[in-house]
C-alpha cells in the first residue's frame, strides 16, 4: 500500500521527442519570418533609390548656377546629400557630382553632371 500513493503523485513531463519537435518548429517559423523580412527590405530599396534620384535631380536643378565650396554636405529629407565641384581644364567647364546617403550612410544614389559655360 505505500507505493500507491507515491505513484499517483508522478509529475507528467515532455519527452526528449516532443522538445526537439518544438525547438525544430520554433527554427523553421522563425526562418519564414527572416525570409519575408529580407524580401521586404530589399523590395523597399528600389522606392528609396527612385526618392532619391528625384531629390538629386531636383537639387542638380537648383545648384547649377549656386557658388559653393567644392564639397559640401547638406540634408534633405532622410538622406544626406554630399555635393562636389570639380573644374575641368578650364573655368568654362565643371563636373558636378552629387551623392545621396541614408542614416546608415550607405550610398543610395549618385549623379554626375558635366556644365559648360556659355556666353552669349
Amino acid at each position: 500500500m505505500a507505493g500507491i500513493g507515491y505513484r499517483s503523485k508522478r509529475i507528467k513531463a515532455d519527452s526528449l521527442l516532443e522538445v526537439i519537435i518544438a525547438a525544430v518548429l520554433v527554427v523553421l517559423i522563425f526562418g519564414v519570418a527572416m525570409m519575408v523580412l529580407s524580401n521586404v527590405n530589399r523590395a523597399s530599396r528600389p522606392i528609396k533609390k527612385l526618392k532619391a534620384e528625384a531629390v538629386l535631380r531636383r537639387l542638380s536643378a537648383e545648384w547649377v548656377e549656386t557658388p559653393y565650396a567644392n564639397t559640401e554636405d547638406t540634408m534633405v529629407g532622410d538622406f544626406r546629400v554630399i555635393r562636389a565641384r570639380y573644374v575641368i581644364d578650364s573655368m568654362d567647364a565643371y563636373r558636378l557630382h552629387l551623392a545621396a546617403l541614408d542614416r546608415r550612410s550607405d550610398t543610395v544614389a549618385v549623379l554626375d553632371q558635366i556644365f559648360i559655360k556659355h556666353e552669349n
